[in-house]
């Protein structure tokens, strides 16, 4: 049908869609270029910690762009948590690593110049 569609609008959320974690890709680069010492391998969790509703995006995504996208709402998909985001802090704290460019405006308006110029 050509909208976005967003899965479900009665979650247990402030407004009823999935809360997810959005990481500008620039800082997950970064990160992975952090020299860590240790020596037993180890995994961690790369994210904000913090999370953006599906329409939070949506709606930051219009007023950053000028864009106004249609959307519909469909039933939720299988298996969906309500809220997903990563917890980095074993990541933070042994590496001092501060996610600079994942605010929600930085990551929608660096893409948004990037698709748009691609031409």
């Amino acid at each position: 049908n050509g909208l976005l569609c967003v899965y479900g609008n009665d979650w247990p959320t402030p407004d009823g869609t999935c809360i997810r974690d959005y990481v500008h890709v620039n800082d997950i680069c970064r990160a992975m270029m952090v020299p860590y010492q240790e020596t037993d391998v180890q995994v961690f969790n790369l994210g904000t910690s913090r999370g953006h509703s599906v329409l939070e995006v949506v709606n930051e995504f219009n007023r950053c762009t000028g864009a106004d996208v249609e959307y519909v709402v469909v039933d939720r998909r299988k298996g969906d948590p309500a809220h997903l985001v990563a917890n980095s802090n074993l990541f933070s704290s042994r590496t001092g690593f501060v996610y600079t460019e994942s605010s929600l405006e930085n990551i929608i308006t660096t893409s948004w110049k990037h698709f748009k110029n691609r031409g």
